[in-house]
């Protein structure tokens, strides 16, 4: 009679850890289905900025990957400069991306170049102030689509400016 018992119990454990199997890929299939939506309002993920110290001439590049149901990202954002020094400050600046750097497509990158110290020699980059003491600094950015749709804001790991 134990036996019967006992083996009753393991097919009951087999059935739950079968559904249990069954729950979790049915559940790993939906999340991964469900990844390739895209929302009307754009999203963007921070994806990387270098140099991690940037000294007179450097040119930092700020890179930030972004998603748009309609695909119809526009050629200004809004990029915001916060300085992590003895006083504390945010730049906000709007900014009109060239034309041939506008993204096309529902999901691509969206890079912006910046001239530590000194114009860059094709204008390809915005100027940036030197600094006159070494300051840590992160980047931020929120874009639009032409629906008038604004982005989350995301934000860079802090980097360095060295002074003059």
């Amino acid at each position: 009679m134990l036996l019967k018992d006992v083996n009753l119990v393991i097919i009951h454990f087999m059935k739950m850890k079968t559904l249990t199997l069954m729950l979790s890929a049915l559940i790993l299939i939906f999340a991964a289905c469900k990844k390739d939506k895209f929302a009307t309002e754009p999203q963007i993920k921070f994806k990387s900025i270098s140099p991690s110290v940037a000294i007179k001439g450097n040119i930092i590049s700020f890179t930030s990957s972004f998603t748009d149901e309609e695909g119809d990202i526009q050629d200004s954002v809004i990029y915001v400069i916060k300085r992590f020094a003895t006083t504390p400050t945010i730049d906000t600046i709007k900014l009109k991306l060239n034309p041939d750097g506008i993204p096309d497509g529902r999901q691509g990158d969206i890079s912006i170049r910046f001239s530590y110290g000194e114009f860059s020699q094709d204008n390809s980059a915005t100027f940036l102030n030197l600094e006159t003491v070494d300051t840590q600094v992160s980047f931020g950015l929120l874009i639009t689509d032409r629906a008038g749709h604004r982005s989350n804001y995301v934000e860079s790991d802090k980097i360095t400016l060295k002074k003059l």
